[in-house]
């Protein structure tokens, strides 16, 4: 794969494994540093230049995932999500959680946002099974408008995020090779992508996630 090419299904692929074996605190660093590079990657293809890391983020989770930006806070939850996890392991503030998934029977329509926040806006919990189905399809869905740009020239094509060679993984012998694009994560209908995701950010009728 040359530099030009985003490693989206790899991406995809590191992220469902770490998921499938309990890895959830990395799942979470994954995610939120991948949904950071795809923000800051989509935005300069689009002539959207000098956002900062939060803004890069806002913009792939507001744009492409169309989760409400009230679930965003100007920044507040890319900062307790990404200086919590990388600095800190949790994510802030304290009382904040990282879960595999939502309690049984709350999302019955698998249709709310993985980031739930409370009346003020203040993280309460990063739920990475619906997290990750939502930048799942809207990974899928930047990678076929960036191809599409590439092969229209709609654009001249930004310079790659990734420094130096990219070799994924170090080697051939020891990896067996990633799969092919549209088999590294289950679809679950891109449509949801375009869709912007209700929330509740009242206070009430949320789970108590000090308990889960």
């Amino acid at each position: 794969m040359s530099r030009k090419e985003l490693p989206i299904d790899w991406m995809l692929s590191d992220l469902q494994g770490a998921l499938d074996h309990g890895m959830i605190y990395l799942a979470a660093l994954g995610l939120v540093a991948y949904t950071e590079m795809l923000g800051r990657e989509s935005s300069l293809a689009r002539g959207i230049r000098g956002k900062k890391e939060s803004e890069c983020f806002d913009y792939f989770v507001s744009e492409f995932m169309r989760y409400p930006c009230s679930l965003l806070n100007d920044g507040r939850t890319y900062d307790s999500l990404r200086n919590g996890l990388a600095h800190e392991y949790f994510i802030k503030p304290p009382e904040g959680t990282v879960a595999h998934k939502f309690p049984d029977g709350y999302d019955p329509d698998g249709t709310k946002p993985g980031i739930e926040v409370d009346s003020k806006g203040a993280l309460l919990a990063f739920i990475l099974e619906p997290y990750f189905r939502d930048f799942s399809n809207a990974a899928r869905t930047w990678k076929a408008e960036r191809a599409a740009r590439l092969a229209n020239s709609i654009t001249s094509p930004p310079r790659s995020v990734l420094p130096g060679p990219l070799t994924h993984p170090a080697s051939a012998a020891i990896y067996p090779p990633y799969p092919a694009s549209g088999t590294v994560a289950p679809d679950v209908g891109d449509t949801r992508a375009h869709e912007v995701r209700p929330t509740d950010v009242s206070g009430g009728n949320l789970p108590d996630w000090s308990k889960v």
